[in-house]
């Protein structure tokens, strides 16, 4: 939808949208029981010049010509719950403005509101405790068709999960290195919440044959330096009997490795790509945003770490 309307600079990141095609083209016509609703961050409300605007993110706007009744469906799909036939028994001639703006990204298509919850589905299995793994199962356990599992794995867990989230205060480096070896036969995804000395570190999120795993991670940080310090470092943090307790970041740290966490499991349960798949999440005491970092599987031919 839209280019650059050459208007004078106050309103030059204005877009005029194109006007939808009179002949349905079919975009729309097989959601008869789907929800139509705004897509998130977008609004629909008249402009100074009296013509109705989409705003989205980044101070996007974007003028909306060819349709008469915005007054009509404006309301109706900001205020969600309609299908398609509900919204053309109330304004008929709206067909071709509704595809329009579902292609443009300004609505969203979803099941009905008595599905949308259930919509996510699998077995999670939760692989440790503390503060994180609370506040996971918290969110997670939200969604209803959300199966959740605690404790310890072995492989016919793995292989009978469809997440696995392994949660430790500190590195159980060869554990961890089993567990990924698990989850790439049996085709299980796999996350991580790790304590690094004062923070959490989350991530990345490991699909198998698809983004990187533990055994990618562990091998890029190898390969970049120090390797003979970490496997030290990675064999004393595994001792069995070190005479310490776990210690966890508290408070908003907790929420935020969860938060990013769940958000990962979630997408995936949907068969959505999770945001975090590519990118290993630190989050840093003091700053106010997490850093991400790059992780990409290893080729092939890598030798083992």
């Amino acid at each position: 939808m839209g280019t650059h309307s050459g208007f004078p600079p106050a309103v030059s990141s204005t877009q005029d949208a194109a006007q939808p095609n009179s002949d349905n083209d079919g975009d729309g016509s097989g959601d008869l029981t789907g929800v139509w609703r705004l897509a998130p961050g977008r609004e629909l409300y008249p402009g100074p010049d009296g013509v109705w605007r989409c705003a989205g993110p980044g101070d996007q706007f974007t003028r909306l010509r060819g349709y008469d009744d915005f007054d009509g469906l404006g309301p109706l799909l900001r205020a969600g719950g309609h299908t398609r036939n509900d919204l053309l028994r109330r304004l008929p001639q709206a067909g071709p403005v509704l595809d329009a703006l579902r292609r443009a990204g300004v609505v969203t298509v979803s099941p009905s509101d008595a599905t949308s919850v259930a919509a996510v589905r699998g077995v999670v299995h939760l692989d440790g405790g503390g503060y994180p793994a609370d506040a996971l199962a918290g969110i997670l356990g939200e969604h209803p068709g959300v199966h959740l599992r605690h404790g310890p794995v072995d492989e016919a867990a793995v292989a009978s999960a469809d997440v696995v989230v392994s949660i430790a205060a500190r590195l159980p480096d060869r554990r961890w290195l089993l567990v990924d070896d698990w989850c790439a036969a049996h085709g299980t995804a796999r996350h991580l919440v790790l304590v690094e000395g004062d923070r959490f570190v989350i991530g990345p999120f490991g699909v198998p044959g698809v983004s990187a795993g533990y055994r990618d991670l562990r091998g890029r940080r190898l390969a970049a330096g120090a390797a003979d310090e970490l496997r030290a470092l990675w064999a004393h943090l595994e001792a069995s009997d070190d005479g310490r307790d776990d210690w966890w970041p508290s408070g908003p740290e907790v929420a935020v490795a969860a938060g990013h966490a769940a958000r990962d499991v979630l997408a995936h349960l949907r068969g959505e790509p999770a945001p975090g798949r590519h990118h290993q999440i630190e989050c840093v005491p003091g700053e106010p945003v997490p850093l991400a970092h790059p992780v990409l599987p290893l080729p092939p031919t890598a030798a083992a770490p």
